[in-house]
């Protein structure tokens, strides 16, 4: 037969309690000081509830970092400005190409070696094609005006040479981009040298052809 046994006061074993207090939990030997008594009861739920509140906080925490980073680019884009027209020179299209194509090389330059004596070329002349225009539209007299719009014709096709040495020497893949505005820019140069001076005696375009040397 089976008897009923009575612990005694000293009775080291762990006697359950039902008085709601938090206690100690015991689950295959770890202790786990968060259980509560009643296990399902009001302690266990109070205890979801604050991990449900903390996990909230936490992604509110989140989405507001990632809110002030948004707003620190959207600053950092804002904070260059769009090219305002405060003088003759910056209403010409030509300028405003000549200074994309500067934008476009120095990213270029980026990924090619410092080294090479045809970066620092192409650096030089496709700065020598926006500072021409702009010195040569603020003269008054037509030759001046044509003079510098000439050099800034022939420093953008200086650029479309370093694009092709860059190419021959594998550097880059293609240069089509570049030449692409680089063309824009040789024809609207050459339409300003025109309109500018009319006396001058312009070769029209033609097809030529090499002849084989007998």
């Amino acid at each position: 037969m089976r008897s009923n046994q009575v612990r005694s006061p000293a009775d080291p074993r762990p006697s359950r309690q039902r008085n709601g207090n938090a206690k100690p939990s015991k689950i295959h030997g770890a202790i786990l000081p968060w259980r509560l008594s009643g296990d399902d009861g009001a302690g266990g739920g109070s205890g979801r509830i604050h991990m449900a509140a903390f996990i909230v906080i936490l992604i509110i925490i989140v989405i507001i970092i990632l809110l002030v980073i948004l707003l620190d680019l959207s600053d950092a884009v804002d904070y260059i400005p769009a090219m305002k027209t405060h003088f003759d020179h910056e209403k010409l299209d030509v300028y405003q190409d000549a200074v994309g194509f500067v934008s476009w090389v120095d990213e270029l330059l980026d990924a090619i070696p410092k080294g090479l004596a045809v970066c620092n070329q192409l650096d030089r002349a496709s700065t020598s094609i926006p500072l021409n225009i702009a010195e040569g539209n603020g003269k008054y007299t037509a030759p001046d005006r044509c003079r510098f719009f000439d050099i800034a014709r022939g420093s953008a096709l200086e650029c479309a040479a370093c694009l092709d040495v860059l190419v021959a020497r594998k550097r880059i893949d293609s240069a089509d981009p570049g030449k692409a505005i680089l063309v824009r820019i040789v024809s609207m140069l050459v339409g300003l040298i025109r309109s500018t001076s009319a006396s001058r005696v312009h070769e029209e375009s033609a097809l030529y052809c090499a002849q084989p040397i007998e």
